[in-house]
């Protein structure tokens, strides 16, 4: 037998094989056509070989509704009773989907695969929409700001919260979507997320010191004491933003009895000392005024003492008065920084947190040095009711000053910069004697 009989006895085999089979594999899916397929199920509910409106019958005997609706946040949930007035199967749909999965090579095989068609949920829209509501009461939470707060002088940071706020529209739509899949649970909560305004990286860095400046309070009446620790209790966590400039008087405000400052001695010109109400602010100041100096922050205003005060050297005081004088400090860093004050073991501190600056690896030291000595002059008063020769000295002699104040920098022992940032003047007291001019009777 030549290869092209062969060839052709071959092609008219398969050719009757392919229409006897054809015709059997349609003459069994037209036979069954308004029944379902094998291995087809309905919610779990077999329908093999029901028609239509059997399948119908048994699906309305055999399903049952949920009980309620579940929503679902990460480990939250929320869930919303529903009953038949406001939910119901959709069965009609199922069918139909069912009706149309029904393919002759599903039927043809020996082993089908199972389909299963879940049973839609059709909700009243009205009552989903006010359930929402509800859980959006019990879901919304706005954003806390990261914040710091201060505890025996140490700074300490707590972490911002983002709120969030549940998107009504989205989770409806979602819902929706879900139980069209016959899906009862899990469903997800759709919210938008809401940043703090203020993080942990808009606040200073409470892990660097930039600089730290101690007094003694050693001698100190009670009623300083009580008047720093109240005034400090007003800049005891001051952040100063980036170019900001920080103001003693308005930071402290108004010093009154009734915000609890007591009297007590408060030096004035030239060492004097008079009875006053902001005793013991002067020294607060200047403790803050040097640790600002420390940390190389720009001095926008500052007042110097008229003398010499026992808790610094001269030339390095400041000096305030809520109404006529302030000290005022720029923040010249690009980060926040944060000012901490604190009064343990008889020793007043403030100390400058924030980002490292140019000299945070080194060492900077505040000197002031007398440039000049300025000698007094003595005036001589005649007093006529002073016995002639006596002598009687009004206002004692004090010489007077000019100090230079420089802050030097230093890598180890080696000094690396010294900058002249002031000079102070001080004048000094003139010596007035009165000497008597009286003749004797």
């Amino acid at each position: 037998m030549n290869r092209k009989r062969l060839f052709f006895l071959l092609m008219v085999f398969f050719q009757a094989l392919v229409l006897v089979l054809g015709g059997v594999c349609f003459s069994f899916f037209g036979y069954n056509k308004d029944t379902f397929g094998r291995e087809i199920t309905i919610s779990g509910i077999s329908v093999a070989g029901l028609s239509e409106s059997s399948a119908r019958e048994n699906l309305k005997k055999e399903l049952s509704l949920p009980s309620r609706i579940v929503f679902v946040w990460k480990e939250e949930e929320y869930a919303i009773p529903v009953d038949a007035g406001n939910i119901s199967h959709d069965i009609d749909l199922s069918i139909d989907r069912a009706l149309q999965a029904k393919n002759i090579f599903h039927e043809i095989a020996w082993f089908p695969p199972m389909i299963d068609f879940a049973v839609p949920l059709a909700i009243t829209k009205d009552f989903l929409r006010e359930e929402i509501t509800k859980i959006k009461g019990e879901f919304d939470r706005p954003p806390e700001n990261a914040r710091l707060f201060i505890k025996e002088g140490v700074p300490y940071l707590e972490e911002g919260v983002p709120g969030r706020c549940l998107d009504i529209v989205a989770t409806e739509q979602e819902a929706v979507k879900r139980l069209q899949r016959g899906q009862t649970s899990n469903i997800p909560v759709r919210a938008e997320i809401l940043e703090p305004d203020i993080k942990s990286k808009n606040l200073p860095d409470t892990n660097n010191i930039l600089s730290e400046y101690k007094t003694s309070l050693d001698g100190v009446h009670a009623n300083a004491v009580n008047n720093i620790g109240i005034a400090l209790g007003f800049l005891d966590g001051t952040i100063i933003g980036p170019g900001e400039t920080f103001s003693f008087n308005l930071a402290v405000g108004p010093v009154t009895s009734d915000r609890g400052y007591r009297e007590t001695e408060v030096l004035e010109n030239h060492a004097e000392t008079i009875v006053g109400i902001d005793g013991g602010l002067n020294q607060l100041a200047t403790t803050t005024y040097q640790a600002a100096l420390l940390a190389g922050l720009e001095i926008i205003e500052r007042h110097p003492h008229g003398g010499e005060v026992p808790y610094v050297r001269l030339g390095l005081g400041a000096t305030v008065n809520y109404r006529s004088r302030d000290l005022a400090i720029k923040n010249t860093y690009k980060d926040p920084i944060l000012l901490v004050g604190s009064v343990n073991d008889g020793v007043l501190r403030v100390k400058y947190y924030g980002a490292p600056g140019p000299d945070s690896a080194y060492t900077v030291k505040i000197e002031a040095n007398i440039a000049e000595t300025i000698p007094p002059i003595k005036f001589e008063q005649e007093a006529p009711g002073l016995p002639r020769g006596q002598t009687e000295i009004v206002q004692e002699a004090r010489d007077g000053y000019r100090v230079e104040v420089f802050r030097v920098v230093y890598d180890g022992n080696k000094e690396i910069r010294r900058e002249l940032i002031y000079e102070d003047l001080y004048q000094p007291v003139n010596e007035i004697i009165r000497i008597g001019t009286r003749s004797a009777q």
